[in-house]
């Protein structure tokens, strides 16, 4: 399994905790394993969306097992990943407008395949690799924009064209980098103006209430369709100066069947075809809600993933 398609799985399970808060197990029994006792007393508090305006911090942290099945050979991946940035909202302009910018500032990555380690920390140190390096550096210092209107419903993305020349400059083949902004501009359209928050729950919570939610993806770069099943429970409350933090550990699952797999934004596989029979991520961690910006800004999970490929080489039928 090429390092470039171990960085889409991760990116995207990223992506769908950060934008969405998700959870959830295969089994539909929407058990939580959870022995914590919470010692808040308050009132219950609606974790909802918003956008405040100051500066903040956000990290993400994932841990992920893969088990890939490709013409009967089967390749173990495991990979760490650190993602921090700083995030800036703006004051609403004239027309009630917001922008919502995340800069890049540090991410650490290191990967094994089969018997091959490679590793990647932005902050130095030895024994780093030049391919993953090519991939993961021009990140560093890259941010996005967003743009939210009075409604907070977003209006438009900048800054991805931008992250796929720095990319295209570090010697990653530019029609590569070409289809993966298409894909990735897309993707994350979809993410934002159809999904952000729906699967927050709709009604205040408090310390033990759970919540299950589900939502399907339609544009994963690479991987087409995704759904998304979803289970959390609120584990804490903490007060802070800011205001209130909510702790919500939450099991996930996201799964994909039968589907072709976009070699375009992959290297292209010189002219060989892939589908996909069956990949099922199944993840758990926790995420600390910030309720007086109303964004997640601590994530923290454990995923594994099992799946199943057919690769046909150029010019077979």
């Amino acid at each position: 399994m090429p390092l470039r398609i171990t960085w889409m799985l991760c990116a995207l399970a990223c992506c769908a905790v950060s934008c969405s808060a998700p959870s959830s197990d295969d089994s539909g029994s929407g058990e939580l394993e959870d022995n914590f006792v919470s010692s808040y007393e308050g009132p219950k508090i609606l974790l909802k969306a918003k956008f405040s305006p100051g500066e903040y911090t956000l990290t993400e942290a994932l841990d992920m097992n893969m088990r890939i099945t490709a013409e009967g050979d089967t390749v173990p991946i495991e990979m760490a990943m650190e993602l921090s940035g700083g995030v800036v909202i703006t004051e609403p302009d004239a027309r009630g407008d917001q922008k919502m910018r995340f800069t890049c500032e540090s991410i650490a990555m290191t990967n094994v395949t089969g018997s091959v380690k490679q590793h990647f920390d932005s902050r130095g140190g030895g024994g780093q690799s030049e391919d993953l390096a090519r991939l993961l550096r021009p990140m560093i210092g890259w941010g996005a924009t967003l743009t939210v209107d009075a409604n907070g419903k977003f209006k438009r993305i900048e800054g991805i064209e931008l992250l796929m020349e720095r990319i295209s400059s570090s010697g990653v083949p530019s029609q590569q980098s070409r289809a993966l902004r298409k894909q990735m501009q897309t993707f994350l359209n979809e993410m934002l103006t159809k999904h952000w928050g729906k699967l927050l729950p709709t009604e205040p919570v408090g310390p033990g209430d759970t919540w299950e939610g589900k939502i399907n993806v339609g544009s994963v770069p690479a991987l087409g369709e995704l759904g998304v099943k979803a289970n959390c429970r609120l584990r804490d409350i903490r007060e802070t100066p800011g205001g209130k933090i909510a702790e919500v550990a939450f099991k996930m699952v996201m799964s994909i069947r039968d589907k072709p797999l976009d070699m375009s934004a992959l290297g292209g596989g010189g002219g060989a075809e892939a589908r996909i029979g069956s990949m099922v991520f199944q993840g758990n961690g926790t995420f600390e809600f910030d309720t007086s910006i109303g964004l997640s800004t601590l994530v923290k999970m454990r995923m594994t993933c099992d799946g199943d490929m057919a690769i046909r080489p150029p010019g077979e039928e």
